[in-house]
């Protein structure tokens, strides 16, 4: 990501950056301990593994909102996969 020449592209740098904040956030949920749970689908009943605790992320920097942008592409998928269970 370093490189002269990618730098100077700043769309390709920005990009990087946010693919970076997706690799981390998944390697990130690994270390995470999750619960089996049932939930009731359209389909039928199903198991799935929740995390104990949600995490908290957050951005300080502007230069840090690619690699944030990164991190809530990853979690949001899980987000709305676990969306029918909020409304219990």
């Amino acid at each position: 990501m370093r490189d002269v020449n990618v730098q100077q592209d700043k769309q390709r740098f920005r990009q990087n950056q946010e693919k970076l904040g997706s690799i981390l956030s998944y390697e990130i949920s690994k270390t995470l301990k999750y619960t089996a749970s049932e939930i009731q689908t359209p389909l039928g009943t199903c198991t799935l593994n929740l995390a104990d605790e949600q995490p908290v992320i957050g951005t300080i920097l502007r230069a840090g909102l690619p690699f944030h942008q990164g991190f809530i592409n990853f979690l949001i998928s899980l987000t709305v996969l676990l969306s029918p269970l909020a409304a219990k």
